[in-house]
């Protein structure tokens, strides 16, 4: 760089340092100008396998080994998911919006960057794509790989769903409860995903378009986390939908220990301002609306949770390992991804990579001082 430059010039290789390192971390962060698909869908033997691409390959695999905030986005198609993860990028436009009853995001897509409000780490955003018709048999399998990966990738999860909270929407949380047919702990399958709640991410429901409030209760009324719990209630009775009900909030509350709801206001009543949310100012936005959504958004940013694998805090080279490790597992049909395994493949990488980083190491100092001091067959 031009300040690199100049500053060796003057005699401050130090400065000089400085400065290449910045242009660096610059250089990166212009690598991500816009989002990056994550993984894809591919056919092979008639079986769709959820792969990496490459690009994000290179691009994690380039950023220095910094801890990393994981936060991803799930909920059904056209209800604002990719929205709020543009939001939680703190930018307006980036991962795409739809306007039509199509879903727009296609396998998982990701941006990462500085953390916005924690020194020294990044923080990165997966936008899913939306879950689909539960009727459908190969959508509700693809929506729960889908969802297995979300979870087992982030250390926050972001359930964004639409319209007011009542009791039928908690139905919507149905997959949420299916975790322990598709996830283990330990390597072996055992322990039936019982401990899953000690590995899972935080959950916070938003839900999006909201008019009413709680209810109240004993004459106050309710919080949203509260108005959740109240959701998340066991029913009284035996009937098959009574049974499912109960079956799935307990679930919910053992996988799930910290749990949040957050009711966001429509941003608008103005169908054009709607249509275009990425591109329109903000200051044509309803007010509660913009007060809800920005204190979600610093709720999550300044939780100072970062991603970790039985308790250890992976960093951005780790990423790679766990994600290659659980994508594999959810591809295997003869397999369950578990945290220990995990960890295993994250430990056995992070052995690998500080190896060859040592023998490379190892080899430009030979180059540097031995070489030189060696005979030659010249004179």
């Amino acid at each position: 760089s031009l300040l690199e430059d100049l500053m060796r010039k003057i005699g401050r290789d130090d400065f000089a340092v400085e400065a290449r390192q910045i242009a660096e971390e610059e250089k990166k962060r212009k690598i991500m100008d816009g989002p990056i698909q994550l993984t894809s869908t591919r056919l092979v033997n008639n079986r769709k396998l959820i792969v990496l691409t490459p690009e994000a390959e290179r691009i994690l695999s380039s950023l220095p080994p910094r801890s990393v905030d994981v936060v991803a986005v799930v909920g059904p198609m056209r209800k604002g998911k990719s929205q709020m993860s543009n939001l939680l990028c703190k930018r307006k436009s980036g991962f795409p919006l739809g306007d039509t009853l199509d879903s727009t995001t296609k396998g998982f897509w990701f941006w990462i960057g500085p953390h916005p409000s924690q020194a020294g780490r990044y923080h990165m955003v997966i936008d899913t794509e939306g879950l689909g018709d539960c009727a459908d048999e190969e959508q509700n399998e693809k929506d729960i790989k889908h969802l297995v990966l979300a979870n087992l990738m982030s250390n926050h999860l972001v359930f964004n769903l639409q319209g007011n909270p009542d009791q039928g929407f908690v139905s919507q949380l149905r997959l949420m409860g299916d975790l322990a047919e598709h996830v283990r702990v330990q390597t072996d399958g055992r322990d039936g995903g019982n401990d899953l709640g000690k590995h899972l991410p935080e959950l916070w429901v938003t839900v999006q378009d909201a008019t009413l409030k709680p209810p109240e209760r004993n004459g106050r009324r309710l919080t949203p986390d509260e108005y959740l719990e109240d959701m998340l209630t066991r029913k009284d009775g035996f009937t098959k939908a009574i049974r499912a009900h109960n079956d799935m909030t307990d679930a919910v509350k053992n996988f799930f220990p910290k749990r949040h709801l957050r009711l966001i206001p429509p941003p608008s009543i103005d169908s054009d301002v709607l249509s275009k949310l990425d591109k329109v100012n903000d200051c044509v936005l309803e007010p509660k609306y913009r007060n809800a959504v920005g204190n979600v958004i610093q709720e999550v940013w300044n939780s100072g949770l970062v991603k970790k694998v039985n308790g250890d805090v992976i960093k951005t080279t780790g990423l790679l390992h766990i994600l290659g490790y659980y994508i594999k597992a959810i591809n295997d049909p003869n397999a369950m991804p578990s945290v220990l395994g995990a960890h295993e493949a994250m430990v056995e990488g992070e052995c690998r990579r500080a190896l060859e980083a040592h023998m490379q190491q190892f080899k430009e100092t030979v180059d540097k001082t031995v070489k030189p001091l060696m005979p030659t067959d010249e004179g």
